[in-house]
């Protein structure tokens, strides 16, 4: 067994292009998704559903000046492995793969989208390099780009 981590974002416009989330994984290392939860944060618009999803990647993001998120650890008295880092706003953003790992439904005018996963079943990510994860929008409408803040807690082995 891992060490568990809570990542969260804050109400934010969702995105299919750019990630809500980059997770760097250092190499060699599994990354276990237990849950994703979306939280719609919009108090109008005509857009019924929207989705985010949790992607593997064939290219890291990188460049510009990305914002850090906190990783924080479940236990009390665990901390941040080095090279474990959860990251928005890379210049060249990841390349992610077609089809998410992941996903979660959500309302985005209050509503909540959620993956719980099938206790003792959660999705894996490992390469033997250092790696990236993708947390973004997978289905708007048009135009929207819906507001949503993102929760998810992972395992790192």
């Amino acid at each position: 067994m891992g060490q568990f981590f809570e990542i969260k974002r804050s109400r934010h416009a969702l995105s299919t292009t750019d990630d809500s989330i980059t997770i760097d994984v250092p190499a060699g290392r599994k990354l276990k998704v237990h849950s994703l939860r979306a939280d719609g944060g919009e108090s109008a618009g005509g857009l019924p559903s929207a989705e985010v999803g949790v992607f593997r990647t064939s290219a890291n993001g990188s460049g510009g000046s990305p914002t850090s998120l906190v990783i924080k650890p479940l236990d009390p008295n665990g901390s941040v492995p080095s090279g474990m880092t959860a990251k928005f706003g890379y210049t060249t953003q990841p390349t992610a793969e077609a089809d998410p790992v992941v996903s979660a439904v959500f309302q985005p005018y209050g509503g909540t989208g959620s993956w719980p996963v099938v206790q003792g079943a959660p999705a894996e990510f490992w390469a033997v390099a250092a790696y990236q994860v993708s947390v973004r929008g997978i289905n708007t409408t048009g135009s929207d780009t819906p507001q949503c803040s993102i929760a998810m807690t992972v395992e790192l082995e």
